[in-house]
């Protein structure tokens, strides 16, 4: 799995850093929207964008990219910067990620990376399925 991590905090780029080093994912971190911004969107399976980014809302970075990409976008957030309505009603969002638990930040993209396993297999075997019929 490819990950995109659009994160401004230093503090909590060093927390998710340390979480998922040991990981088998390919995990890509963005400091800011403009760096992030010469990225190829197409490698990414998922990306995790803060909801308060320099110059932009991580909800204003999602819409302009969801056309763009076949990612999983994810809105991360935490008290100070809590998610609104219009964000759990937003269809280009596919999840929200509490920040001020790291862990559940490695957790959300386990519980991603086996979905999108069993996706991958489901839509494999109904390929094979068909090819007999």
């Amino acid at each position: 799995m490819h990950i995109a991590i659009i994160e401004n905090n230093r503090s909590h780029l060093h927390e998710i850093g340390d979480l998922i080093a040991n990981l088998s994912w390919t995990i890509d971190i963005f400091r800011d929207p403009k760096e992030f911004g010469k990225a190829n969107l197409l490698k990414y399976d998922v990306i995790v964008v803060d909801n308060m980014l320099p110059g932009t809302s991580g909800r204003d970075l999602i819409a302009s990219i969801a056309e763009k990409t076949p990612a999983q976008l994810f809105l991360m957030g935490d008290a100070t910067n809590p998610f609104f309505i219009d964000d759990i009603e937003n269809r280009n969002i596919n999840g929200f990620i509490n920040k001020a638990q790291p862990e559940n930040i490695v957790d959300q993209l386990r519980y991603i990376d086996s979905k999108m396993r069993i996706n991958k297999l489901a839509e494999f075997e109904t390929i094979k399925l068909n090819s007999m019929v």
